[in-house]
């Protein structure tokens, strides 16, 4: 059986995380639960990890890795940047920046759905 590893990465503090991740962590746990099932007839088998982050690597936080690749690199047209988030803010207790995903003109501050899925299946064709 093939295994995808599906890799989260998020800044926790006390357990609590901002919007932002809370939102793509939603999407994810949908993604991989509506994937699994697709994908156990094919022989693959998908990895879920949760990676907190501490604040020094905040910059890294909400990235989405599948085998090691950012979804950004596995998708057309897609980038990645990063806008102010205000939750993270709070949390941090300073203006802080949080990481975003663009694609075709449209930013993505939680990584929906969709775009999760197709980067899992796009890498799982490229390998």
């Amino acid at each position: 059986m093939k295994t995808i590893t599906i890799e989260w990465r998020y800044f926790s503090k006390k357990g609590k995380t901002c919007e932002r991740c809370t939102g793509t962590q939603d999407n994810l746990d949908i993604a991989v639960h509506e994937l699994k099932e697709e994908m156990k007839p094919k022989g693959v088998r998908l990895r879920l990890v949760k990676k907190i982050l501490p604040k020094s690597k905040i910059s890294e936080s909400n990235i989405i890795l599948i085998d090691g690749s950012p979804i950004e690199q596995i998708l057309p047209n897609a980038t990645n940047s990063e806008s102010e988030c205000c939750s993270c803010g709070d949390l941090c207790g300073e203006p802080t920046n949080c990481r975003t995903v663009n694609q075709n003109g449209q930013m993505y501050e939680e990584i929906p759905v969709e775009l999760i899925k197709s980067a899992i299946i796009k890498k799982l064709h490229l390998t």
